[in-house]
């Protein structure tokens, strides 16, 4: 198995990535920026606009963003390694099925299982971009839960 936990900085270098998923959804939390800016110009409910305006910048530029995933044509980088020097290179060719637990109460869950039976967990956040990019690199590996 190539597969593997290794050192930030021994990524390969000489590859593109395709897909980049992080931790702060950054188009969702850009919508109600604009819709408060537009509050602000063309009503006069000031407090309501800058109370969004407020809340959105809170969560946009003070809380911490950093990234989940890097997808590439070869191979996935998990960034959830217990240490933060490290991450987990996981190829798709090595993949032979994932699933995507949906938790009401907190943070989803993407479980990988290897061809040699390691299994890779992640916490994630946006179930729609990870099931879209997954079903491209690796088409019907997906395990579906019937409701």
């Amino acid at each position: 198995m190539r597969s593997k936990v290794l050192k930030k900085r021994n990524i390969p270098k000489n590859v593109t990535i395709i897909k980049k998923v992080t931790l702060k959804p950054v188009f969702l939390l850009s919508i109600p920026i604009v819709i408060s800016a537009a509050i602000l110009v063309f009503t006069s409910i000031t407090i309501l606009g800058l109370s969004l305006l407020g809340l959105t910048s809170f969560f946009f530029f003070i809380l911490p963003n950093h990234v989940l995933f890097e997808m590439t044509e070869e191979f996935l980088v998990l960034y959830n390694c217990k240490s933060k020097d490290e991450c987990t290179l996981i190829y798709w060719d090595e993949i032979m099925n994932y699933e995507y637990r949906y938790n009401k109460t907190g943070a989803d869950i993407l479980i990988i299982t290897m061809e040699d039976g390691t299994i890779y967990t992640s916490e994630c956040f946006s179930r729609n971009s990870i099931i879209l990019s997954f079903n491209q690199f690796i088409p019907n590996k997906e395990i579906r839960k019937n409701k």
